[in-house]
């Protein structure tokens, strides 16, 4: 029989392009298990008779645990972790290469190892190799103090030696398996990667877990569309999946959960990668705006939702001049031109004066968003840029029709409360959704507009 190595469909022969999940080249040769023979309905017979009765017993008489989760100090990762790491707990980490996998859980271990035993399992680098990368990470002002003497780690490759070894050790913190794909199950047939291979490993590491109630962290290689590499049974058996990707500017990562048994998956952080290794950023807004573009016309602050859970205040500028030529010029690097063509095309129709004018835009720190949140700010930055009108700390929020109304947009409540963490003065958002962000502002001195067209910005603009 033949199983693909991505999905698991089994074949009798096999394909260069797997029927289910149309993956290149993925299909590898499995040998049956005839070892246990005897009839199917024998085995059931037997299994029947030697089974143990469970002890099932009503919930009420379950005392619940009072679990403190046990900071990994990097903040980042405490974030998206909900406080920290829970015992028994299995948490894996995804991400292309390069992204700060490992980067990160070294930079956490260094940092429980000032509490107690931490244990680094790895499959793709010796033991001299990650002295030499942990050196480079302690000079990181997030890691603090450490003890390299509570530092263990193996390169053998044999995920059960390495967990008994760990195991006898006491008082570990945490045990990182990096990665499952480069680690070896000494029970289980087939190479490294291999479907078998990790389905054994990840299963292992879970019993282990859940017996001897150590948290581990497992990096997980991915595919070329981001998903991880391995059975899709991978991210079911874990009890957190965090995927880590690039953002536009390369320097900066998000940490993104996807699932989280502990703690809401509805969550994200960002960390920036340096000489000294991760550097979090607790505050992803500021590091977008500039206190001193405020002050100038035809610059707008939006929001813009950042990988689905991150929320982000981004600076649009505009520049705005007489045309050159027959036709004017549309330039823009931040939006897709074509958003950013019908929303110049909508406010030349309403007569707001740009029609006969070149215009550029620009969204600042190679923020490429998509957000159709940002298109009021467009409208804002272009408008306070033909009237010679700075905004201030002013944010806008809102969805931009063709016909020039202001729509709602989701995520409302995590956009206000992004504006609040960067002291802004006034919130314009759509009339519909101005409910929302005056309960979220409560009885602070912010205020909040709510329009219906974008007509109604220029008195805002003309009295900013």
């Amino acid at each position: 029989m033949y199983k693909c190595s991505q999905c698991g469909y089994t074949t009798a022969r096999p394909y260069g392009l797997c029927p289910k999940c149309r993956a290149l080249n993925s299909f590898v040769k499995v040998e049956e298990d005839n070892r246990s023979g005897g009839s199917g309905a024998s085995k059931r017979k037997k299994r029947g008779t030697a089974a143990k009765i469970a002890k099932i017993v009503p919930l009420s008489g379950v005392s619940p645990q009072s679990v403190t989760p046990e900071p990994t100090g990097i903040a980042a990762l405490d974030i998206v972790l909900g406080g920290g790491v829970i015992p028994g707990g299995v948490y894996l980490f995804t991400g292309a290469p390069g992204s700060g996998k490992s980067t990160l859980l070294t930079m956490a271990s260094l940092s429980m190892s000032a509490h107690g035993n931490v244990v680094y399992l790895s499959g793709e680098e010796t033991k001299e190799q990650l002295r030499r990368r942990v050196e480079r990470l302690t000079g990181s002002d997030e890691v603090g103090k450490y003890r390299l003497d509570n530092f263990y780690a193996d390169d053998g490759r044999d995920i059960i030696a390495g967990l008994m070894g760990a195991e006898d050790k006491g008082n570990v913190k945490v045990v990182v398996v990096d990665s499952i794909q480069s680690m070896l199950h000494p029970e289980v047939d087939g190479g490294m990667g291999g479907i078998s291979q990790v389905r054994s490993i990840v299963g292992a590491v879970v019993e282990w877990a859940k017996r001897t109630r150590i948290p581990v962290f497992l990096v997980g290689q991915v595919t070329k569309d981001d998903d991880p590499a391995g059975p899709r049974l991978l991210e079911h058996w874990v009890d957190a999946h965090f995927g880590i990707t690039l953002t536009d500017n390369a320097s900066y990562r998000v940490i993104k959960a996807t699932k989280n048994r502990f703690f809401t998956s509805d969550i994200a952080s960002m960390f920036e990668m340096t000489e000294n290794g991760a550097k979090s950023i607790t505050n992803p807004s500021a590091v977008f705006l500039s206190e001193d573009g405020m002050v100038e016309p035809g610059i707008a602050v939006g929001s813009h939702i950042l990988g689905e859970s991150m929320g982000l205040l981004v600076t649009v500028e505009a520049y705005v001049s007489p045309m050159k030529y027959q036709y004017p010029s549309r330039e823009v690097l931040g939006i897709p031109r074509n958003t950013f063509r019908l929303l110049t095309l909508t406010a030349s129709l309403l007569g707001m004066g740009i029609g006969d004018s070149d215009i550029a835009l620009k969204v600042w720190g190679g923020v490429q968003s998509k957000d159709p949140a940002i298109g009021l700010a467009v409208i804002a930055a272009i408008l306070s840029r033909k009237n010679n009108a700075p905004l201030g700390r002013t944010v806008f929020v809102g969805e931009v029709s063709l016909s020039g109304l202001v729509t709602g947009v989701p995520f409302m409540e995590r956009r206000v409360r992004d504006a609040m963490l960067n002291n802004v003065s006034l919130i314009v958002v759509p009339q519909s959704q101005k409910h929302i962000a005056m309960r979220i502002i409560g009885k602070r001195k912010i205020n909040i507009v709510g329009v219906k067209h974008i007509r109604e910005l220029l008195p805002l603009i003309r009295r900013a």
